[in-house]
């Protein structure tokens, strides 16, 4: 049988290397994102709007959640070592909050390829909440 450690050693190490991928790529790509936005409309302005979005603003909040799962880890797992349904309980929510990264990160994909095209942007300004109380 597979002791307790051993298992989320491995869970947490392929949890912590999904994590490393997920901002080793996505934040170069994102900041290209935003320059190449700048670039496209000649304006700041839908960059800085792109980055006020709750999708990013949330992408940004579960990547700090997630740095903090990964050292804290380190330090949890040795103090609950032996305890099976802590270490269970800890790696569930660690792999909750990396799936959650990871469906943030695709959404704010989807959302920067909105910000790309000018037709799907006109949609997105005018179905975002402020913009239909202008009208």
């Amino acid at each position: 049988m597979m002791q307790p450690f051993e298992f989320s050693n491995n869970t947490v190490s392929l949890l912590i290397s999904v994590f490393s991928v997920i901002v080793g790529m996505t934040y170069p790509i994102l900041l290209q994102a935003i320059q190449r936005i700048d670039e496209q409309y000649r304006s700041s302005r839908l960059s800085n709007m792109l980055t006020r979005e709750p999708k990013f603003k949330h992408f940004q909040w579960l990547v700090a959640i997630s740095i903090a799962f990964a050292f804290a880890s380190i330090f949890v797992l040795q103090m609950i070592d032996g305890y099976y349904v802590l270490v269970l309980g800890w790696v569930s929510i660690h792999s909750i909050v990396t799936l959650m990264l990871l469906r943030a990160t695709l959404s704010l994909v989807y959302l920067i390829l909105t910000y790309y095209n000018p037709n799907n942007l006109l949609n997105h300004i005018q179905s975002l909440p402020h913009a239909k109380t202008r009208r």
